[in-house]
């Protein structure tokens, strides 16, 4: 899952053309979207869940935040669809400043329109989101 996400944000990226070359690691990768906003993701396999955070620059673009989380929850959803046949299960979490403790649930973010992420109204500090499955 880990290595296909990468693969389909990089895609997203080079449509980008400003966007520097992604850097690629075995469990994290840095992936732009345009020349000063990039994404970090990195996979804790011991743990089963992988963190994606957002640079300063992207959080502060409510448009970039937001695409950001609908292109991985679209990717969630179609590897599960066509790949996983409908047998993955997962959860996307917020945390601010990358407190897992203070977790909110993508379905509780998006009905309360957590800024960036689904308002275009307020900016909030850097969030990380948290997918488990």
């Amino acid at each position: 899952l880990f290595e296909r996400l990468i693969c389909l944000c990089i895609d997203q990226s080079s449509k980008h053309k400003e966007s520097p070359q992604p850097t690629v690691c075995q469990t994290w990768s840095k992936i732009w979207f345009g020349g000063d906003s990039f994404m970090l993701l990195r996979v804790y396999r011991d743990d089963d869940y992988i963190e994606m955070s957002l640079n300063h620059n992207a959080t502060k673009n409510p448009k970039v935040a937001s695409s950001a989380v609908s292109m991985i929850v679209s990717i969630l959803r179609k590897t599960n669809e066509e790949i996983m046949n409908k047998h993955m299960s997962w959860n996307v979490f917020f945390c601010e400043n990358g407190e897992k403790d203070n977790r909110i649930l993508f379905e509780y973010a998006k009905e309360q329109r957590l800024a960036p992420w689904f308002s275009f109204e307020t900016v909030h500090p850097s969030v990380n989101i948290y997918m488990t499955n």
